[in-house]
């Protein structure tokens, strides 16, 4: 399995459920980085992957970190995120 197909099946598996957004933070970012070794993409898939993983990277359930503005992002952001533009990359 390539490094994009890894990102779709893990995309997928996140929207339905079967991950929390700790795990498919950690699980996202990891593998954008080894396909940005490997692979060549579309300018929108580029873009929105990398903006999907800048966002993972910066993920916090922490209230605290959280009302800090601009630093970190809430799950219902990521969830907003790989739902809106998901359709658009995968299916």
């Amino acid at each position: 399995m390539t490094s994009k197909e890894k990102l779709i099946y893990l995309i997928r598996k996140y929207n339905e459920g079967n991950y929390s957004t700790s795990d498919f933070c950690d699980l996202f970012v990891e593998y954008h980085r080894d396909m940005a070794d490997e692979e060549t993409l579309s300018d929108f898939s580029e873009k929105w992957l990398s903006e999907l993983a800048d966002i993972c990277a910066r993920f916090s359930d922490s209230p605290e970190d959280l009302s800090i503005p601009n630093v970190y992002f809430s799950e219902d952001k990521i969830k907003h995120y790989t739902d809106t533009f998901s359709q658009k990359l995968i299916y």
